[in-house]
């Protein structure tokens, strides 16, 4: 393996993915986004092919590819570009429509969570309970 892909594999950071592949970058959207750019980043290097390449075309590509995880964050949010599941889940539960008063006041519960056992109401009175009590003398 070539030494160029062993110096990658040795980044963790944000920061060091940039300084190293040479990339200016604005504080602000690293400390915002860094897990959402190396993520999406990773998703783009899935769709590269690196086999029989020189590291000067490699550590290109690589820097292209790291240039526009960026970029997609740079103009967008985390939450706009929805690259972790949490993102995605919530957009489709919003994308569920609108839900109206009818269904928000229909009868029965809506989730096991929701239901509950009747409360057990106490015996009838009997004329025993109603008796004065026992007064000592």
């Amino acid at each position: 393996m070539s030494t160029l892909i062993e110096q990658i594999k040795q980044l963790s950071a944000a920061e060091d993915f940039f300084d190293f592949f040479r990339l200016p970058y604005d504080r602000h959207v690293v400390d915002v986004s860094r897990l959402h750019i190396l993520k999406r980043m990773g998703e783009y290097l899935e769709a590269e092919s690196f086999a029989g390449r020189s590291d000067d075309d490699v550590f290109l590509a690589v820097r292209a590819v790291l240039a526009r995880a960026y970029a997609d964050f740079a103009r967008s949010s985390p939450a706009e570009q929805k690259v972790f599941k949490v993102f995605r889940d919530q957009a489709a539960r919003r994308a569920g429509g609108f839900v109206g008063i009818d269904a928000l006041t229909a009868p029965g519960p809506t989730s096991p969570s929701q239901t509950r056992q009747p409360t057990r109401q106490a015996p009838a009175a009997s004329p025993a309970d109603e008796r004065q009590p026992f007064e000592e003398s």
